[in-house]
């Protein structure tokens, strides 16, 4: 007998609202453009919740794994490399960040 499980956020209310947490914290940190120190946190506290998303994630499936047996074809979908590409990019904008924040000190100094 086949069996398809399917581990979905919506289902689990811990993952969603790390999920969220995810999402909302990098977005609120693009409109925290002049207080740059704020924004780096912000930005921070939205990697550690992609990464805890992450682990939360990964510690479902292996119970799953170990739960019901993975038929031949079991696969992850595409949307399960969304969070480690958010990471990346998150900290690209940190990097971003803190090259402005040494503009931004260079430029004070010629005042």
């Amino acid at each position: 007998m086949d069996t398809l499980t399917c581990l979905r956020v919506n289902d689990h209310y811990p993952s969603l609202l790390i999920a969220v947490t995810a999402i909302l914290f990098p977005l609120f940190a693009i409109f925290l453009f002049r207080n740059r120190k704020r924004q780096r946190g912000i930005a921070i506290v939205g990697i550690l919740a992609n990464l805890s998303f992450i682990t939360l994630t990964l510690l479902r499936v292996n119970k799953l794994m170990y739960e019901v047996p993975a038929p031949a074809n079991s696969s992850y979908r595409i949307a399960s490399v969304l969070p480690v590409i958010a990471v990346i990019f998150i900290i690209l904008a940190i990097r971003g960040i803190n090259k402005d924040a040494k503009l931004v000190k260079a430029a004070d100094r010629l005042r």
